[in-house]
């Protein structure tokens, strides 16, 4: 089964020196095997994916663009990738479980909770590697956090230009139906809403087609 994910970067889909379209995505320290966690907040939170490990996405394209969080002035290119499920690594079932597992949500507030999910209201997915061929095209987004500037406050975005990716290997009707919604997006300039933290008081969703 394959499925539709999202992954937010800032480096241009065709343009040299970063060419996506061409080159594809691989984590940062080839060494690491596999998608490795960490817990930044301590054990009593819900855990995180070490950041050189793995190739993340999400498979919420509302909540790509929260992504990358280095510099939130700076917009990016959201690519829209389609994925073998079984080589996805789901990060939010492995967080919600942890959380489920040791009760971390007993007694907590709406608010307590957010503070202990903080790290899946993204619905983050990683992998190992996306091939160029996965990538079925990107939209450029332009980023607007204010007045906050923090992504636990959600945000808007809009979506500028799509360009398709002509090495896709994928399904035609796949592809149609992404230029089509991508643009969509495009031609009518409205600001759309990314989530915010307490947006991750919600259960693990399944590697499924979007």
């Amino acid at each position: 089964m394959r499925g539709t994910f999202f992954r937010s970067d800032t480096r241009h889909p065709v343009n040299a020196p970063d060419e996506m379209f061409k080159n594809g995505f691989t984590k940062r320290d080839a060494a690491i095997l596999n998608p490795q966690l960490r817990f930044p907040g301590g054990d009593t939170e819900s855990p995180d994916i070490v950041p050189t490990s793995a190739v993340c996405f999400t498979r919420d394209f509302l909540a790509a663009p929260l992504f990358p969080v280095r510099d939130l002035t700076i917009d990016s290119w959201v690519f829209a990738v389609d994925l073998d499920v079984s080589a996805v690594y789901n990060t939010q079932e492995v967080q919600w479980e942890h959380v489920t597992k040791h009760k971390l949500l007993a007694g907590k507030s709406d608010a307590e909770a957010a503070e202990v999910l903080w790290t899946m209201f993204g619905q983050e997915r990683a992998t190992n590697e996306i091939e160029a061929k996965d990538i079925i095209g990107a939209v450029s987004v332009r980023r607007n956090f204010a007045p906050s500037m923090s992504i636990w406050n959600g945000g808007r975005f809009t979506c500028v230009e799509y360009k398709a990716n002509p090495g896709y290997a994928g399904s035609v009707e796949l592809a149609n139906k992404t230029r089509s919604t991508m643009q969509d997006f495009v031609d009518k300039s409205s600001a759309l809403t990314m989530p915010s933290r307490d947006k991750g008081i919600i259960a693990s969703k399944p590697n499924v087609p979007t």
